[in-house]
C-alpha cells in the first residue's frame, strides 16, 4: 500500500512575539478537560500577540486530501493504473499498481499542477508509454502529456490539441488511431452552452505534435455529448448524442486515420436516448450501452456489421431507476461483454450469457453504499490479471477506489478498497497519554477508529498509528481519555452503534477487540470519570431521550443498564457533533445541550457524584443552535458560549452567557458578541487576564479570530483579530470546528484541528513571559 498513507499534518507553530495562549483554557468535552487539568499557568500576566509564524511541520498521516475526480483507468506494462485531479494537491496524477492484480499500489505521481481543476481526464498507453488528455479549465486547453517512462514515473511537456473557448470542452475519449493518439470530444465555441463534436489526431506516435481539429457534426446546437472513440473495423469511429434531439448517433471515418467522415447514423431517437453512453468493440463488431432518459433503462445494442452500417435491436440491462448516476463502462471480460453501472449508490457488475451480448442475466450487486452518494463515479470497468475491476472515486469519501473480483467470471466480489484520499482526521478527540499527546480519530481511508502518540513530549515527532477499530463507517465521535492508566476511547460505529475499548497497556500500542455498548441510535457520546469509573453520556435518538452508562469497574471491563437523564421531544438535539457536553459542576456530573427545534440552550445536574440521579432540564438561554456549544469555568462559575441563526437578519450570532451563583442555578442576560454570516464554526471560551475570550473561524476571512472581553463579566467585548494568519482557499476556507487543547505541562497550549476534511495540523504557540 501507499507509503504515506499513514501521515497526519500536524503543524508545530511558535509565537514571533509575546503569546497568552498558555492561559486558554477551552471546554470542549471531558476527555479534553481532564488533560487541561494539567495546564500550567504563568505566575504573571500575559498578554496576546495576532503575529505567529510556522516554525516547522511534522506529518503523522496524509491520505492524499479530497482526490479521485475524473479518474481514468488502463493497463501499463501488466499493471493497472489510474490518471485523476486530486483537488487538495491542485495536480494530475498517476498511479501505478505494484503487481498485475492491483493489491499494492505505488505513491501517486504529479504529471501537471493545474488551477482550479481538469475534468475529463483519460488515461491510455500510447507508444509503450502512458499518456493522458483532459481539459485545462484554468487555461482553457485541450491537453495531452506523454510519460517519458514506461512506468510513468516522470513525465514530459504539456502540448496543447486544441485552444477552447473559456466555455470549455468535454466528453473526451483518447484511442490509438492508425498508430498515433487521437482524441474526439465536445468543444463550446459560444456562451450559450452550445456543443459540437470534433476530433484531432496526433502528427507523430508519442502525440508531440497534433493536427488542426476537425468539426465532425454542428448541425444542431448541442450535440457531441458523451462522445467515445474507437477504431471500427480498421477506421476511427465515434458514438455520441445529439442532445438537442435526444438521439443516439454513430460516427465512422472512411480512412484510417480520419481526414475525412461519412454521415452520421441514427441509433435511437426516444428524445432522450444516448445518456452516459460507452461503446466497445463486442467480438469484432462495435456495440453501445446507453441510459434510455425517458424509460430510465440501461440499454445494450450491438452492430450486426463490423463497420458500423447497420445495428441490431436493443437489449433493456437494467433500470436505472434515478435520472443520473455515473456513466456506466463497457468492455469484454473473458470472453464475454460486461458492463459496470451503478445507480442510487450500489454499483453493480452484469455479464453477457453469450458473446454477442444477445442475452444476459441479472446483475451482480459488487458494493452498496451507506447512502444514495455513496457510490463509485467516474467508473472504469476492465480485465486485471484474467479478472475484472473496477476503479472510480467514492464519492462519499473523495478518494480513489478499487475493487476486483474473486473469479474470473465476476460473480463474487470482495470488499471495496480506497486506496488514495479521504476523510481523516474526523471526529478527533486529543488527551495525554503517558505524559505525551496522543490523538483517537475515524479515518476512511484506512477504515475505522484510529490511534495515534506522539513519540515526544512536545509532539515534534509521532508513532506509527494503529488502528483501533477498522470497520468502515466506524469511529464517530471519539472521545479519548485515559482509564485507571490505560487510554481508552468511546465512539459510534455505523447506526449509532455505541462502543467501547481499552488498550492492554499504558500507551496504546496494543488494543482488544471494541465492546458493543448500545446497538444502534447512539449519538454525541461523552466520555468522562466520576468516582472512579468511566461514565458515558449519549443522545438516544430512537428514543429521543438523554441517557448515561456508567462501567461496573475502574477498566470499563463491565457495564450497567443505560439510565435516562431527560425525556426530550423527538429530535430535540440535532445529531451533530457537540450539541451535548458532559462536565463535572460541583464535583456532580452535569451536562449542557442545545434543543434545536426551540433553539434553546439547556442544563441538567445530577444529584449524586455518580451521577445515579438527575434534576430536571433548566433553561439557560433562547437562541442557541446546532453544533456550536462551548463551556468553561471562572471562578467556579459555568459559563457558555454558543451560537445561533438569526433569521430576520440572515446572519449568525455568537453569544455569551456566564452563571450568577456557583451551582448554575441562574444566568445573566445573554449578550450577542459578535453578528456575522460566516461565524458558525464552533467557538471556544477562555479567560485572558480575568476576562472572557472566544476563539472560532470565521468563514469570511477564512481567520481564526480571538474576540475579548473589555470587562470581567462579559457584558461588553472588544473588536475580533485574527490569531492565525490566512492561509488560503486551499488550507482553512473548509477548516472544520473540530479544535481542542490541552497542556503537556510546560507553559503551552496546544490546538488540534484538520483542514479540508483531510487533515490534521497541530499548533504549539510557545509562551513567553514578559
Amino acid at each position: 500500500m501507499l507509503s504515506n498513507r499513514f501521515r497526519l499534518l500536524l503543524f508545530i507553530m511558535l509565537a514571533s512575539s509575546v503569546l497568552a495562549l498558555g492561559l486558554f483554557g477551552l471546554g470542549y468535552a471531558p476527555a479534553t478537560a481532564q488533560a487541561l487539568t494539567q495546564l500550567k499557568l504563568p505566575a504573571t500576566p500575559e498578554t496576546i500577540q495576532a503575529d505567529i509564524v510556522i516554525s516547522h511541520t511534522v506529518t503523522v498521516e496524509d491520505p492524499g486530501g479530497r482526490t479521485g475526480y475524473y479518474l481514468s483507468m488502463a493497463t501499463i506494462g501488466g499493471k493497472p493504473a489510474m490518471a485523476f485531479h486530486n483537488g487538495t494537491a491542485g495536480q494530475v496524477q498517476f498511479m501505478l499498481a505494484n503487481d498485475a492484480d492491483g493489491t499494492s499500489w505505488g505513491e501517486p505521481i504529479n504529471i501537471r499542477a493545474v488551477t482550479p481543476f481538469a475534468s475529463g481526464i483519460v488515461l491510455r498507453e500510447i507508444n509503450g508509454k502512458p499518456a493522458v488528455i483532459y481539459d485545462d479549465v484554468g487555461t482553457d486547453a485541450l491537453t495531452y502529456i506523454q510519460a517519458t517512462s514506461a512506468d510513468g514515473s516522470s513525465w514530459g511537456t504539456p502540448v496543447t490539441v486544441d485552444q477552447v473557448s473559456p466555455f470549455g470542452t468535454g466528453y473526451i475519449d483518447l484511442e490509438v488511431v492508425a498508430g498515433q493518439p487521437a482524441v474526439s470530444y465536445a468543444y463550446a465555441p459560444l456562451a450559450n452552452s452550445n456543443l459540437q463534436l470534433r476530433y484531432a489526431r496526433a502528427n507523430d506516435a508519442d502525440g508531440g505534435s497534433w493536427g488542426t481539429p476537425q468539426i465532425l457534426d454542428n448541425s444542431q446546437p448541442i450535440v457531441g455529448a458523451f462522445s467515445q472513440l474507437e477504431v471500427v473495423d480498421g477506421f476511427p469511429a465515434i458514438a455520441y448524442q445529439n442532445s438537442t434531439l435526444g438521439n443516439l448517433m454513430f460516427l465512422r471515418a472512411q480512412d484510417a486515420t480520419g481526414s475525412s467522415w461519412g454521415t452520421p447514423q441514427l441509433l435511437a431517437n426516444a428524445g432522450t436516448a444516448g445518456q452516459q453512453l460507452t461503446m466497445a468493440i463486442i467480438a469484432g463488431q462495435p456495440a453501445i450501452v446507453y441510459r434510455d432518459g425517458a424509460s430510465g433503462d440501461l440499454r445494450y445494442t450491438r452492430a450486426t456489421t463490423a463497420s458500423g452500417s447497420s445495428w441490431g435491436a436493443p437489449v433493456t440491462l437494467h433500470p436505472f431507476t434515478i435520472s443520473g448516476g455515473a456513466p456506466p463502462h463497457l468492455t469484454t471480460i473473458n470472453g464475454l461483454p460486461a458492463v459496470a453501472f451503478q445507480t442510487g449508490g450500489a454499483v453493480y457488475f452484469q455479464r453477457a450469457n453469450d458473446a454477442t451480448g444477445s442475452s444476459w442475466p441479472a446483475p451482480t450487486t459488487i458494493y452498496t453504499g451507506s447512502t444514495s452518494s455513496d457510490g463509485v463515479y467516474y467508473l472504469n470497468l476492465q480485465m486485471v490479471n484474467g479478472r475484472p475491476a473496477i476503479a472510480g472515486q467514492n464519492s462519499l469519501h473523495d478518494a480513489v477506489a478499487y475493487l476486483r473480483a474473486d473469479n474470473a467470471a465476476g460473480t463474487s466480489w470482495g470488499s471495496l478498497r480506497l486506496l488514495l484520499g479521504g476523510l481523516v482526521g474526523n471526529d478527533n478527540s486529543l488527551a495525554l497519554v503517558g505524559g505525551r499527546p496522543a490523538i483517537s480519530y475515524a479515518d476512511s481511508l484506512a477504515g475505522g477508529l484510529r490511534y495515534a502518540r506522539a513519540a515526544d513530549a512536545t509532539g515534534t515527532s509521532w508513532e506509527t498509528p494503529i488502528s483501533v477499530d477498522p470497520t468502515l463507517q466506524t469511529g464517530e465521535g471519539s472521545q479519548l481519555l485515559v482509564v485507571n492508566g490505560q487510554p481508552a476511547i468511546t465512539y459510534l460505529g455505523d447506526n449509532g452503534n455505541l462502543r467501547y475499548v481499552r488498550a492492554t497497556d499504558a500507551v496504546g500500542s496494543s488494543w482488544p477487540a471494541p465492546q458493543s455498548l448500545i446497538a444502534d441510535g447512539a449519538y454525541l457520546p461523552n466520555l468522562a470519570i466520576f468516582t472512579d469509573r468511566p461514565t458515558i453520556v449519549y443522545y438516544d435518538y430512537n428514543a429521543s431521550e438523554i441517557r448515561r452508562l456508567r462501567a461496573n469497574d475502574a477498566d470499563g471491563t463491565t457495564w450497567g443498564s443505560p439510565l435516562t437523564i431527560a425525556s426530550l421531544n423527538s429530535n430535540a438535539i440535532d445529531s451533530e457533533d457537540g450539541n451535548l457536553l458532559l462536565f463535572s459542576l460541583n464535583g456532580n456530573p452535569a451536562i449542557v445541550y442545545s434543543d434545536s427545534p426551540n433553539n434553546t440552550i439547556h442544563l441538567i445536574r445530577a444529584n449524586d457524584a455518580a451521577g445515579n440521579s438527575w434534576g430536571a432540564p433548566a433553561q439557560v438561554a433562547t437562541g442557541g443552535e446546532g453544533d456550536g456549544l462551548s463551556y468553561d469555568f471562572h471562578e467556579d462559575r459555568l459559563a457558555l458560549l454558543f451560537y445561533y441563526w438569526d433569521s430576520a437578519n440572515s446572519e449568525y450570532q455568537l453569544t455569551y452567557v456566564r452563571a450568577t451563583d456557583l451551582s448554575a442555578s441562574s444566568w445573566a442576560t445573554p449578550v450577542t458578541i459578535h453578528a456575522q454570516s460566516g461565524v458558525n464554526n464552533r467557538p471556544f471560551l477562555t479567560w485572558i487576564n480575568g476576562a472572557p475570550a472566544a476563539l472560532y473561524v470565521d468563514r469570511q476571512t477564512d481567520q481564526w479570530q480571538l474576540l475579548r472581553s473589555t470587562d470581567a463579566s462579559g457584558t461588553s467585548w472588544g473588536t475580533p483579530q485574527p490569531v492565525l494568519p490566512n492561509y488560503g482557499d486551499a488550507d482553512i476556507l473548509r477548516l472544520d470546528e473540530h479544535a481542542f487543547a490541552f497542556s503537556n505541562g510546560s507553559d503551552a497550549l496546544h490546538y488540534l484541528y484538520y483542514q479540508l476534511e483531510t487533515q490534521f495540523k497541530l499548533y504549539l504557540p510557545t509562551v513567553i513571559r514578559q
